[in-house]
């Protein structure tokens, strides 16, 4: 169930970063809102993927994301 929460705390840290040009500097109150609300998602789903994995282990894998969609 680890992998589960740490995949989904991915998918939502990438649906919050295509958020950032939509919000156009943070001027638009929809896009702005879903994008706090997926950065909030995303870091709840990692402190729960850290209960049971290595730091090293999440941050390498964590890390692994930004290398892969940029």
């Amino acid at each position: 169930m680890t992998y589960v929460y740490l995949a989904l705390a991915i998918a939502a840290e990438v649906a919050g970063t295509t958020l950032l040009k939509a919000t156009e500097e943070f001027t638009k109150l929809i896009p702005t809102t879903f994008l706090v609300i997926f950065y909030l998602i995303s870091f709840w789903l990692m402190t729960l993927a850290l209960r049971e994995l290595y730091h090293w282990e999440l941050f390498t894998l964590f890390g692994l994301d930004s290398e892969l969609f940029w």
